[in-house]
C-alpha cells in the first residue's frame, strides 16, 4: 500500500469505519521498520494495541465487562426510547 492509502485507511480507522481485515492491514504495515516519521505515533498506537490483543483477560473481568456492557445497552435503549417520544 502507498503512504496515501495508509493515511486514508487511518482516517477511516479513527472514524470507526474500518473492517477487521482493514485493521489487520494497518497492523501489518505498522510492524514494519520503515514506517515514515510522520506516522510514528500511529505506529506506537498499533504496537500497543497488538500487545493488548495478545493478552487474555481474566474470566471475572470479562464477566464484569459483559455486565457493564449489557447495562449500558439497556440504558441507551431507554434514552433512545425517551428521545423518540
Amino acid at each position: 500500500m502507498t503512504i496515501e492509502q495508509i493515511k486514508s485507511l487511518l482516517a477511516r480507522f479513527y472514524n470507526g469505519q474500518t473492517t477487521p481485515d482493514k485493521e489487520r492491514l494497518l497492523a501489518d504495515f505498522f510492524r514494519r521498520e520503515d514506517v515514515p516519521e510522520e506516522l510514528q505515533e500511529d505506529k506506537q498506537l498499533f504496537l500497543m494495541l497488538a500487545q493488548i490483543s495478545d493478552q487474555e483477560m481474566p474470566a471475572d473481568i470479562a464477566d464484569m465487562m459483559k455486565r457493564i456492557l449489557l447495562v449500558a445497552i439497556i440504558a441507551l435503549c431507554g434514552i433512545a426510547a425517551q428521545a423518540q417520544k
